[in-house]
């Protein structure tokens, strides 16, 4: 009989301006990619985690991460959350010894030389910082469910090993490595439109992973003896 998958605690943090609603997108964007990661169990700790020290850390490094215009700096707000993870009861040696951190905002994220940023990840750490500012005041609800479901799984396909680097591979500077297959969920999509029309095909066909990037998740979990 197989043995049943090691839990992987994903620890989902959200701003207080995020609607219930898209949380809740947030949360089935999860389940869908739990589809690929059985082990995977969502955790929330938005209320207790801003009262202990690391908390502190975390909370000013967000603070160091806002532009004069209300911006997230991408890149800054990844080490935050990788710097308020390390010292956390349970979490061991940073996000990625233990588990996973994703982070969902309602403010803009800023990268040098893009104008647009849904999502990025700092694949070894394990952390994600997800903007949902873009979907918030899409007119369709379903479109904009669609939008974040396909944000999450893509940002949490990179934390677990899609695409291998070791793949050919479509690599944008400052974006990392994505999937060449126009059909996977980790093809790039570099406006909202495109996105859009991505995760519409990727849920109509129920098939959000292409072979190969799901062969690199089985094989990430397995090196790491998660099942």
């Amino acid at each position: 009989m197989r043995d049943p998958a090691k839990k992987i605690p994903l620890y989902l943090f959200t701003d207080s301006t995020v609607p219930d609603d898209l949380r809740g997108w947030v949360a089935e964007g999860v389940r869908d990619f739990s589809r690929y990661v059985p082990g995977l169990t969502l955790v929330r700790k938005e209320t207790e985690f801003w009262n202990d020290d690391i908390g502190k850390v975390f909370e000013n490094g967000v603070r160091r991460s806002l532009t004069e215009d209300g911006k997230l700096l991408a890149k800054e707000m990844l080490t935050a959350l990788d710097e308020g993870s390390k010292g956390w009861k349970g979490m061991g040696q940073g996000a990625g010894a233990a588990g996973a951190v994703i982070y969902i905002t309602m403010k803009d994220l800023t990268v040098p030389k893009m104008t647009i940023c849904f999502g990025l990840t700092r694949v070894k750490a394990r952390v994600s910082v997800n903007s949902m500012s873009r979907f918030a005041n899409m007119k369709d609800m379903r479109s904009a469910a669609l939008c974040v479901r396909r944000t999450v799984v893509h940002e949490l396909g990179h934390m677990f090993g899609a695409p291998a680097p070791n793949r050919v591979i479509a690599a944008v500077e400052d974006f990392g490595k994505h999937c060449t297959d126009p059909d996977c969920v980790m093809c790039q999509t570099p406006n909202l439109d495109r996105l859009l029309e991505a995760a519409q095909r990727e849920y109509r066909n129920d098939e959000l992973f292409c072979s190969r990037c799901r062969r690199d998740i089985r094989r990430f979990l397995r090196d790491r003896g998660y099942r």
